[in-house]
């Protein structure tokens, strides 16, 4: 940010964000944000259309740009978000307004719709320090404005990411370090140690998961070259959280290719 701002290498964060907003136009800020979407921390919902169709504009008021990658159509959108927040510096409660980033993908088959995660510890431009108690808008709730405009007869539903995550498993490309699966009358939840391999350490329990849906899970990427880390998903829902911010900008669309292209 600095570097692509041309800021004195001596500003804190809050410095820096200040004269930023004060000094550039909205538009130039929102198109630095969005070319470096890839290095935020997300919540990604991938989605399986129930037809194929050419037609779409997504939630036009909230669109800032559009443009076309290989075979997908990007589509960046901000929506706003309407938080109660306790000021720790102030003493008080305050309603704050956010303009969240989300960037949609769409493919032939599929509508990837990414968040930019909301912090829930955030500091304004003063320096005030804000602990967010609660939102009223939800990204389900965004999702849905996105679904009202597609074209009639056409949906989407969350995609079942299972297979590809087992077969990313399987091949040793991730390794579990907190497992959440379903059993026939239970749920099983499992938490390795730091440097344990569940595959290695518990493979009865490991087989036992390749055969039953998988509910809320953290996997370690294995290979030494990624800077993601590690990452969060929810199988059934079709959803991927990034908690890390990358320094690839295609490191997160990566991890969601490898996954489809298994699944």
């Amino acid at each position: 940010m600095k570097e692509h701002f041309s800021l004195d290498s001596k500003f804190r964060k809050e410095q820096a964000i200040n004269y930023i907003v004060e000094t550039f136009q909205r538009n130039k800020i929102l198109d630095f944000v969005f070319e470096n979407f890839g290095c935020l921390k997300q919540h990604i919902y991938i989605n399986t259309f129930n037809k194929d169709f050419t037609s779409f504009n997504p939630s036009p008021a909230n669109q800032h740009s559009n443009y076309q990658k290989g075979t997908e159509t990007i589509y960046n959108l901000l929506f706003e978000m309407n938080v109660q927040a306790f000021n720790k510096t102030q003493k008080s409660l305050e309603e704050l307004e956010y303009l969240i980033p989300v960037q949609i993908r769409k493919s032939k088959l599929h509508l990837i719709v990414s968040f930019n995660t909301f912090e829930r510890r955030v500091i304004n431009s003063s320096g005030d320090n804000f602990v967010i108690l609660d939102r009223k808008n939800s990204e389900n709730s965004y999702i849905e404005i996105i679904k009202d405009s597609l074209p009639t007869g056409i949906t989407f539903v969350p995609t079942d990411l299972n297979k590809g995550i087992k077969e990313l498993w399987k091949e040793d490309k991730i390794k579990a370090k907190f497992l959440k699966h379903l059993r026939s009358s239970s749920v099983s939840t499992e938490v390795m140690m730091e440097d344990d391999n569940l595959k290695d350490k518990l493979p009865d329990l490991y087989n036992e998961a390749l055969t039953n849906p998988l509910e809320k899970n953290v996997f370690v990427l294995v290979e030494e070259k990624t800077d993601i880390g590690r990452f969060t998903t929810e199988p059934m829902k079709g959803k991927i959280s990034i908690s890390r911010y990358a320094k690839n900008l295609d490191s997160v669309n990566d991890l969601v290719i490898s996954v489809l292209d298994k699944n």
